[in-house]
């Protein structure tokens, strides 16, 4: 006899997970602000793969700028994801030194884009059912 798949877990519901771990280990208090910084865009680049079926995981972060347009996104949450995106690449790539204040906003900000862009209840239950 089959055993019922287990429903696929929620895009925003894995993202948001995540991004509450990130905030809660804030392990750039550690010293750790690079692996810090990958880990939000990861998430985020994760969450744009299983919510939209966007390939962001192997793409830049130009890419993905120009990418985004093609989704059901307001500017406002196009500018998030390029913002947290343009950011996390400088630490990682440029050396840059963030604030703690920017610590804490590229997880906060991406946070409110995965909030911004939950699926409808409709859309949910497709998701849930495939």
């Amino acid at each position: 006899e089959k055993i019922p798949e287990k429903p696929k877990e929620l895009a925003h519901i894995v993202a948001l997970r995540e991004l509450e771990r990130i905030q809660l280990d804030a392990i750039w208090k550690r010293g750790e602000t690079k692996r810090h910084h990958a880990e939000i865009s990861e998430a985020l680049r994760r969450y744009l793969e299983n919510r939209y079926q966007f390939p962001a995981l192997e793409r830049s972060t130009e890419e993905i700028q120009r990418g985004i347009a093609q989704l059901p996104l307001r500017k406002e949450e196009s500018e998030i994801v390029t913002e947290v995106l343009r950011l996390t690449d400088l630490v990682k790539f440029a050396k840059w030194k963030p604030s703690v204040s920017d610590h804490e906003r590229m997880v906060q900000r991406s946070i409110a884009f995965v909030e911004h862009t939950l699926p409808t209840e409709m859309e949910a239950n497709e998701i849930q059912s495939s």
